[in-house]
């Protein structure tokens, strides 16, 4: 009886095509929206993504090992990948080689070719090393992510210009006189003449949420957006961070820290323009500083609807690190709009 009812609506939609001039048009199921990996990668802002990435290497192939899929739609290809190093383009990677996770969404695996050079994007959560992203390394590809990955963290290049995250603020929201001058073929910002300012080969960033004042279980897992970020210097000798800028020993954050928040950049809200003498951050053996940022200041991210995981970095020049948050909207909504200084709704 179920099979005949839906013969008979079949042909009653059949025939209403047929009076409205659509009898030639198949009748079928949507697709599903899912882009080739081909027309995916060719839509990639690669320049974004080298440079928003903590570790970018250049590598051969010399393992790889499928561990299967994930019975989604696209499937997610789990793979273990080994390469041989050849070029650190950002991060503070000192092996030869290094075994990553590739986790690869799409109707088929990524085509791999053992032997073949690739540039790659590292994240590291606790002791897993995932690959982001993973492309062949030929020559422009090369000289695109050598570019992006020599600026500090959430500059831009927007047609031949290059801007600094401080470029929002206006052409006069850098005035400033570094005592260390930089070298004259610097990148510099093309809206405000900020100088690419590095943090160096030998500082350490960590990132660590703040406990709430009222941990409420499936809410605040990671905190009421507070963080602190910790500078220190680990080796034996003193060293100098160009990207922390300080005026009579005292960093300024708001013109040294950089927020990344669903792609996005982001500088702290409160920060203000900076005119006269500035000195770069000095750390003795050992030392360490810390500053405290609450990311719900941040006007601009998608906050969530509901509860969701938003994916976080904190960079100092060219070194940043990750550390995702679990925003529920019922309880981080009104903290938000206070650290804001909105009223209440």
């Amino acid at each position: 009886m179920t099979r005949l009812f839906s013969s008979l609506i079949l042909a009653l939609v059949t025939m209403m095509a047929v009076q409205i001039g659509l009898a030639d048009v198949a009748i079928t199921a949507r697709p599903l929206p899912h882009r080739p990996a081909s027309e995916a990668e060719a839509a990639t802002d690669w320049f974004r993504v080298w440079n928003q990435a903590s570790v970018v290497i250049i590598g051969e192939l010399t393992k790889f090992d499928n561990r299967g899929a994930a019975r989604s739609l696209p499937p997610i290809y789990m793979n273990d990948l080994e390469f041989k190093i050849e070029r650190v383009l950002r991060g503070q990677i000192k092996e030869k080689s290094i075994g990553v996770h590739h986790a690869h969404r799409s109707m088929e695996n990524f085509p791999y070719r053992i032997g073949a050079k690739y540039i790659l994007s590292i994240s590291t959560t606790g002791d897993r090393k995932s690959v982001g992203v993973i492309r062949l390394a030929e020559e422009d590809a090369i000289a695109e992510a050598e570019l992006a990955a020599a600026l500090p963290v959430g500059w831009e290049r927007r047609g031949d210009e290059i801007h600094s995250p401080w470029a929002v603020r206006g052409k006069d929201f850098w005035r400033a006189e570094p005592a260390q001058r930089p070298a004259e073929d610097v990148r510099r910002c093309a809206i405000t003449g900020r100088p690419a300012l590095i943090a160096g080969d030998e500082l350490k960033l960590t990132i660590k949420p703040v406990e709430p004042k009222e941990s409420i279980q499936w809410t605040n897992p990671d905190g009421d957006g507070e963080f602190d970020i910790i500078l220190s210097n680990p080796t034996d000798k003193p060293i100098t961070v160009p990207a922390v800028l300080t005026r009579e020993g005292v960093p300024i954050w708001g013109h040294s820290l950089v927020i990344l928040a669903g792609g996005d950049p982001y500088t702290m809200p409160d920060a203000e323009p900076l005119r006269g003498k500035v000195e770069s951050l000095k750390l003795e053996p050992g030392q360490s500083i810390t500053t405290r940022f609450n990311v719900l200041k941040l006007d601009g991210p998608a906050w969530p609807r509901g509860g969701y995981r938003i994916d976080l970095s904190f960079a100092i020049g060219e070194l940043s690190a990750e550390h995702s948050f679990y925003y529920m909207s019922r309880h981080h909504d009104p903290l938000r709009r206070k650290a804001q200084g909105l009223p209440e709704e």
